[in-house]
């Protein structure tokens, strides 16, 4: 039995050294964030659950340059997601503040033609004004797509202002929303090429020739390109002639250049016509020759559109004769005599106040179609409205009162704007 014993506790003994020894000879856990175990289940094709213990793999240490890059990347989705000025404002001035750290990966952006955050770059890198962007973005007018050679165009400019022979060189592009962008550029300039700007008034897309327009600055009454401008409005036709006509009402219309318009009343196409009606509305100085937009007014079937654009004409230039308004209104259509109790109303002539009153029951009608018999009846209530300063509502009656009661009108200019529902 002692024999017995004795050999259990030996063999107890040797079991305690091996578990130590094993302890010993385990390789050490290792406390790095970067690597640790992780356990796996694997099931087999019986069913039975086989554990294994695998580990991540290490990476090395990740650089400052690549911390700033995706931090760059992550403001710049932002800022791509910006749907206002106040949110786009905020994004730059963060980037602004670690102007040093960021800036190195933009430049690295604006060098890829093809990243896909290249848009939002090209807007951070000109709000930021930063200067050493010039030159990738002078690569990036002439490559990639088309509207990332647009916003390179304009995000060059806001950094370091094109020079006017370069923005000429520009306008050999035949692509139209550059062009576009470069008369908008043009249009910011004090001294403008007027020469090219005139060229681009027959461009055929109306979207390049509307951009020159707005390009035409005003013009002193008998200068030479004003005189230029005349003798396009007289050659030209179609579309071409259009933006000629809009050319001058944008130049201010001088002295010299109204009787070149009203003698566009008389034009065939419709369209040169109405443009020069609402280039002489725009002139800033009552009609030299009323009776010329008074004739249209007078003319028979008079289209809606046109003898609306005569009477803003009208009312913005203040021509009002007045004895001559309240002689046609009785036989105009309902619109056309809502806006010509707005002249009536700018002139001060409480005569508008019953045409007003009356159009609050215009009806649909075969002369008179249901868009036009709203849009009477709206504006009616709305100016009455601001004459009296109480909405009385849309009845006849509680107006009819108020104007028994009305001593005079004073004469004003309406905060309600002329309906252009066309």
């Amino acid at each position: 039995m002692e024999g017995a014993s004795l050999g259990a506790l030996v063999g107890a003994g040797l079991c305690v050294l091996f578990i130590i020894c094993m302890i010993f000879l385990r390789e050490p856990v290792q406390k790095s964030a970067r690597k640790k175990s992780k356990k796996v289940v694997d099931v087999g094709l019986g069913g039975e659950r086989r554990v294994r213990i695998t580990e991540r793999k290490s990476y090395g240490p990740t650089s400052a340059e690549d911390v700033a890059a995706a931090n760059l990347e992550s403001l710049l989705k932002d800022l791509r997601k910006a749907r206002n000025p106040g949110q786009r404002a905020i994004i730059v001035t963060k980037v602004q503040r670690r102007f040093d750290e960021l800036s190195p990966p933009l430049l690295d952006i604006l060098g890829t033609e093809e990243h896909h955050l290249l848009l939002p770059a090209i807007f951070l890198a000109s709000a930021l004004k930063q200067e050493d962007a010039v030159s990738p973005l002078t690569h990036l007018t002439q490559s990639g797509p088309l509207k990332i050679q647009v916003a390179a165009l304009i995000g060059a400019h806001a950094i370091e202002p094109w020079s006017e022979g370069e923005l000429l060189a520009f306008l050999n592009s035949t692509q139209v929303p550059k062009l576009v962008a470069v008369l908008e550029l043009l249009a910011q300039r004090k001294s403008r090429p007027l020469a090219a700007i005139f060229e681009m008034l027959a461009y055929p897309d109306q979207r390049v020739r509307s951009a020159a327009v707005r390009a035409v600055p005003r013009l002193q009454a008998d200068s030479e390109p004003l005189l230029w401008l005349c003798k396009r409005v007289q050659k030209s036709k179609g579309k071409a002639a259009v933006a000629a006509v809009l050319a001058i009402g944008r130049a201010g219309v001088p002295e010299g250049s109204e009787e070149c318009l009203v003698e566009r009343f008389s034009s065939r196409d419709w369209r040169v016509r109405r443009a020069a009606l609402n280039a002489i509305a725009n002139m800033g100085r009552p009609i030299s020759n009323p009776e010329c937009v008074l004739s249209i007014l007078r003319g028979k079937d008079l289209p809606l559109k046109e003898g609306a654009c005569a009477f803003i004409a009208l009312e913005r230039t203040r021509t009002l004769p007045v004895d001559k308004l309240r002689a046609m209104v009785p036989n105009l259509h309902p619109l056309l005599r809502m806006f010509a109790a707005r002249c009536l109303v700018a002139a001060g002539d409480k005569s508008a106040v019953p045409v007003l009153i009356d159009l609050l029951s215009t009806q649909e009608s075969v002369d008179v179609d249901d868009e036009a018999a709203v849009c009477a009846r709206e504006s009616a209530h709305q100016i009455l409205t601001e004459i009296c300063n109480k909405d009385l509502g849309t009845d006849v009656e509680p107006w009819q009162r108020w104007h028994r009661k009305l001593a005079s009108l004073a004469p004003r200019d309406l905060r309600l704007a002329a309906p252009t529902f066309w």
